[in-house]
Formats: C-alpha cells, structure tokens, sequence
C-alpha cells in the first residue's frame, strides 16, 4: 500500500511543451511553463489533469462501478443546477508541480548558459487547409523542452488503502504523453511513482482481480463512503453498423494517422441521449448508464 506521502517521475522520451500561452514580442511566440528560479516545470494541474484521464481510462475498461473511485480519488465536479443532489466531492491526492531534481539544479547553480540548454526553439508554420501548403507570415518560433528532461512532483494522498493504491500504481503505467502537440509526436514520457516495483505492479492487478465491486456493497474510506447502486444492473447489446470507413484518431505520425480498431462507448453519449431524453444524461452523470465500446 502506498504511503500518504510519496513521490512521481516524469521522464520526458521525447522534445515537450506544457505552454504557458505568452511569448516575447518579436521572439518567441510561446514559452513553456518554468518555475521561479527559471528551469523548466511540469504545473500539478497538468499532471493532475493527465493522471484523472489514465484512471478514467482504467475504470473504463473495468467497468462495473469502478468508475465510482475516480471521484474518490480525484473529486467531482458537479453541475449543481442540472443534479442539484449531487453533492461535491474534494480530493484526496494533491500534486506538487514537478520540478528538476535538486541535485541537477545545484549543478547548473546560476548558470544562465546551462539552464538555457533545457530548451529549444522550435520553428512552426501555419498550413492552409485549403491548400495543404504553408501560409504566408505565418512562421512562428515556440520554446520546447529538451528529450531526456528528468522531473519530480511530491504528491499527498489524504486516505490511502489497497484498492486506491492499485488503481494509483496501474493508472500511472497508462500515462504515455503529457502536454501540448501530444498528438503530433511530442510529450512522449514514462510517468510513474517512485520505489514501485514489478513486484508491486502485480500485486496491485492482483488487488484489482479480487476486490471487484458489487452493487449492494459499501465501499468506505475512513470519513469517505459511498454507495452502489440500489439495485442490479442491467445489460442490453446494441449494434453499430458501419456504412463508411471510420477513423478514431489515436496518433499521428507525420502525414499517417493511427487509428483505434474500436470506437470508444464515449463516443456515442450524444446519441443515447437524443434518442432517449434528459433522463439518460443524469444517470451518466451519476455513473448509473454506461456505454461499452
């Protein structure tokens, strides 16, 4: 089980932006996030952000009422007009931002030189989508930091127990790219939680496997408690046929896009929800309607 304090490490596998969205007139068009003294930072929103999204991911593919330990973890945000009932969760992991380690910042002390060589500028330009050709005075310069970029963040989690630890530890192996132009070969990284090993990853699939949810259980976390659904849930098949090619972008590589060989439940909300009304919509919200790829 994870302590309540322990440590992440972003190690950065390919060139990275997390922008800040200001420049330097007549520079650079967009500078990376850095912290006070200068050096080059991942912001805890953003880490906190990518992280929600790897665990949505992971109870997704789950099912069942997994998905209920993601507001546990990392809160809710409720639309209080639309589900006036639905209390307000707060979190109980909170991020640092993650930062060069200390020992690479003694090194480089206040040399402007060394601390410059964190970053690049990259050359941009903007393609004209009618054209497919770049577009006059449209060439910027955007500020990147360098492949190899080595970063911890602190984190703090209030509550810990086996089940949020395992669902902490795997999360964390599905977190492949952070920050912006993710989608166009940049932030590729490794993110994962210090001192867990193997071992501890099997342990944690393990923890998973033996503790599934079920729907007349109580799940409490000391001051933390929640229900499952008062009564059973049902499953009904529904059939999507595919009448044109489909591409559910998942990576591009140059002038090639990757593609899921599925399409993702989520994909298909909007429909369920025309088709059946408001009500659909609040139980999604209240993770009581679930749509399967």
């Amino acid at each position: 089980m994870l302590d309540n304090n322990f440590k992440i490490k972003l190690e950065m596998l390919s060139d990275w932006q997390i922008g800040t969205g200001a420049g330097i007139p007549g520079g650079i068009d967009e500078l990376i996030s850095k912290d006070v003294e200068g050096f080059p930072q991942v912001p805890a929103k953003t880490l906190v952000g990518i992280w929600r999204d790897a665990l949505e991911r992971l109870c997704d593919g789950l099912g069942g009422n997994w998905s209920k330990w993601i507001e546990v973890i990392f809160g809710n945000q409720p639309n209080v007009d639309k589900v006036p009932h639905y209390k307000p969760v707060p979190a109980i992991l909170s991020l640092q931002p993650a930062r060069i380690s200390e020992n690479l910042r003694s090194k480089i002390g206040g040399d402007k030189r060394l601390k410059q060589a964190l970053t690049f500028t990259k050359v941009g330009v903007k393609i004209d989508e009618a054209s497919g050709t770049s577009e006059t005075e449209a060439l910027r310069f955007e500020e990147m930091g360098r492949i190899g970029t080595v970063l911890e963040a602190e984190v703090e989690c209030e509550k810990t127990n086996e089940i949020i630890s395992a669902l902490l530890i795997l999360s964390a192996k599905l977190v492949e790219r952070i920050g912006g132009k993710r989608r166009r070969g940049s932030g590729k990284c490794k993110f994962e939680i210090v001192g867990i090993t193997d071992a501890d990853i099997e342990k944690a699939v393990t923890t998973i496997r033996e503790n599934k949810p079920t729907t007349d259980k109580w799940i409490e976390i000391e001051q933390i408690e929640f229900t499952q659904n008062p009564s059973d849930w049902q499953t009904c098949e529904y059939t999507l046929t595919l009448e044109t090619p489909v591409s559910i972008v998942t990576a591009v590589l140059g002038n090639v896009s990757e593609t899921l060989d599925f399409i993702p439940g989520t994909y298909l909300i909007n429909h369920f929800v025309k088709h059946f009304g408001q009500d659909v919509f609040t139980a999604i919200q209240n993770n009581n309607f679930q749509i399967s790829p």
